[in-house]
């Protein structure tokens, strides 16, 4: 594991000049790499992949936070309380197997139903197959003015 000063000269030295820093449940990491940032002229967005619970386990990526959200609450009140700080609420890795923390199609379609997000992972690292990744892009056309932004990682 990298430290986030360590990170910050990655992807500056990658030529990268805008990065999110978003650690699983932790917003530890953000004052160093946010120095690290200044030193090296990249602007470092404050994030976070927070872990809910109820009534299922999802990732849900906080872009542009000013703390940390607590884990655990439901996907509607984590999407809540992202943009009760002004943040940008991103659903991470949908329709991948429930151990990878993934929402489903179905509690997908629910939570829009609530709450629209600012945006969905369509891309990720994680293997996949085709026919999810169909499915996937399929929904995102469907659905797109309650999903916003598309993005990978």
């Amino acid at each position: 594991m990298v430290s986030a000063t360590e990170l910050v000269q990655a992807a500056w030295a990658a030529g990268v000049s805008v990065l999110a820093v978003t650690d699983h449940d932790t917003f530890s990491a953000i004052s160093e790499a946010r120095d690290a940032g200044a030193e090296l002229g990249v602007d470092v967005v404050a994030g976070e992949e927070v872990t809910t619970e109820a009534p299922a386990r999802v990732h849900v990526l906080g872009l542009f936070l000013e703390g940390p959200v607590r884990m655990g609450m439901s996907v509607v009140d984590t999407v809540k309380a992202i943009h009760d700080q002004g943040g940008l609420a991103v659903l991470a890795h949908p329709f991948m197997p429930t151990y990878f923390a993934s929402i489903t199609p179905v509690a997908l379609r629910r939570l829009i139903s609530q709450q629209p997000v600012d945006g969905i992972e369509v891309r990720h690292t994680a293997v996949t197959t085709a026919s999810r990744v169909r499915h996937l892009d399929s929904f995102y056309q469907l659905h797109q003015d309650r999903l916003g932004a598309a993005i990978g990682s």
